[in-house]
């Protein structure tokens, strides 16, 4: 029988394993999801890459993965929140600012393409990710910018001339502004490679926070089911803003995103 045949079978072999045996114990639990998590992107972008690469590239998008993280969410027991997400209802180019927790975040930008009116969604990503099996490739075939993030002179360069291109098509640019993970108590300090982007290009940024993901933890290691709050708040004008004002524009931003994720971590764990 071929590989796809074994690799589909075993996705749905694990995902009955997670919906139908809940009392197994946490830690078989935590790998079996991440487990299942990794597999199935990779399934996803392998099947998708011959799709991508006959569509033109205006057409090419995050957003053609929104119904299969739709699906993979209620598999793995994930519900969305998504609050303020009027702000997409008017189709505009700008910069997403979105805090950083888990290699699930990345997973966020396809839901919101799903959810919202975003029209075009760019990935902003580490360029390890580039070689991750089809999942790189498919990314890269979506638009995906990739940056080296020991470089950041090369990277803001390289930032600066792709997002060029794509603002004529009002794209929403992606971004992680701490850089790495931080599943702590704050926001760590942000780079500001985003902020620049904005200010030379005159196109607001829009602050996204998700709420800590309460029911994954690595110590020890948890993966439950439950709900994770999107937060799009409202976007910040840059039009006014020359080189000058981009240290206050990226304390301003971290400190909207500040106050919002301590609102949203402590209505899930105290609620």
């Amino acid at each position: 029988m071929s590989d796809s045949f074994f690799t589909f079978t075993y996705i749905f072999a694990t995902a009955l394993v997670i919906i139908l045996l809940p009392n197994i114990s946490a830690r078989c639990k935590y790998y079996f999801k991440f487990t299942f998590f990794c597999v199935y992107l990779l399934m996803l972008a392998t099947v998708s890459i011959p799709i991508l690469i006959l569509l033109p590239t205006k057409y090419r998008s995050c957003r053609l993965y929104g119904p299969a993280a739709a699906l993979l969410s209620k598999l793995l027991g994930i519900q969305w929140e998504i609050r303020g997400k009027k702000v997409f209802d008017k189709s505009f180019p700008c910069v997403i600012v979105i805090n950083h927790q888990s290699a699930l975040d990345i997973f966020v930008g396809f839901v919101l393409s799903y959810y919202t009116n975003v029209p075009k969604l760019i990935l902003v990503a580490k360029q390890s990710l580039l070689y991750t099996f089809s999942f790189g490739l498919a990314l890269w075939l979506c638009g995906t910018i990739f940056v080296d993030r020991k470089n950041s002179t090369d990277a803001k360069t390289k930032l600066n001339k792709i997002t060029a291109a794509w603002i004529t098509e009002n794209a929403a640019f992606f971004i992680f502004p701490e850089g790495t993970r931080n599943a702590k108590s704050s926001l760590q300090t942000f780079k500001k490679g985003a902020f620049h982007i904005a200010i030379q290009h005159k196109i607001p940024i829009v602050p996204i926070v998700v709420s800590p993901y309460t029911f994954i933890n690595d110590k020890p290691p948890t993966f439950n089911c439950g709900k994770s709050i999107i937060s799009v708040l409202d976007p910040i004008c840059t039009t006014h803003l020359d080189v000058d004002g981009l240290d206050s524009l990226v304390e301003q931003t971290k400190s909207i995103m500040e106050a919002e994720y301590q609102n949203l971590r402590k209505y899930v764990l105290f609620k």
